[in-house]
């Protein structure tokens, strides 16, 4: 089940999906050739097709210590879900190592060095990938300035693709409790407009 609710004019996504709470933190819709801008943009736009919260990931979204993710590709079956200690934005690459504390732990793509995702050192192409610690070339990229690739984006395992998703794990964190409360007082201001409005 997916939920989306606005808060301050800022729309939250969040579905309940493998015995766990997530909050979409990115989507990247590039159809007809619609990429970010740059860098700036890849890190935080409220456009419903260039979507990313990503330099807002901070230690409230952690659970246990880590940040958990799950990257998905609606046009491709499979999912790729895994822990890392630092937040993409924060995580820059270095050659030949994964992210920073890396965990799979349901993958269901793993080649081009897989490894998490870090910031890329392709900073003319894009602001994330998951081809950790390869530099030459990257895959699994999320925040794609370059038109070089269109109409698609390089997604898992060699695979180009249209749309991409990030979600992050919330339940059991700080952002969980701050997105119920915030989602109450939604519900409840609804609930009022409701009510003046039978008046």
């Amino acid at each position: 089940m997916i939920v989306v609710f606005i808060v301050l004019g800022f729309c939250y996504e969040v579905k309940e999906m493998h015995g766990a709470k997530w909050l979409k933190v990115f989507h990247h819709d590039c159809t007809g050739g619609y990429y970010f801008s740059n860098l700036e943009e890849a890190a935080f736009s409220t456009n419903p097709r260039k979507f990313s919260i990503i330099k807002l990931i901070n230690d409230d979204y952690k659970v246990d210590g880590y940040f958990e993710f799950l990257l998905e590709y609606p046009e491709i079956p499979g999912m790729n879900r895994w822990k890392q200690l630092k937040s993409p934005y924060d995580n820059p690459e270095v050659y030949g190592k994964t992210a920073d504390g890396y965990q799979g732990i349901s993958i269901s793509w793993d080649k081009y060095y897989w490894g998490g995702l870090i910031r890329s050192s392709l900073t003319g192409i894009t602001l994330l990938e998951g081809s950790a610690g390869a530099q030459s070339y990257a895959w699994y990229m999320l925040g794609c300035i370059s038109n070089g690739y269109y109409p698609y984006i390089p997604g898992p395992n060699g695979i180009y693709v249209n749309i991409a998703n990030l979600w992050i794990r919330i339940d059991g964190t700080k952002t969980d409790t701050s997105i119920t409360v915030a989602r109450k007082g939604f519900n409840l201001m609804l609930q009022l407009l409701t009510y003046f409005m039978v008046l």
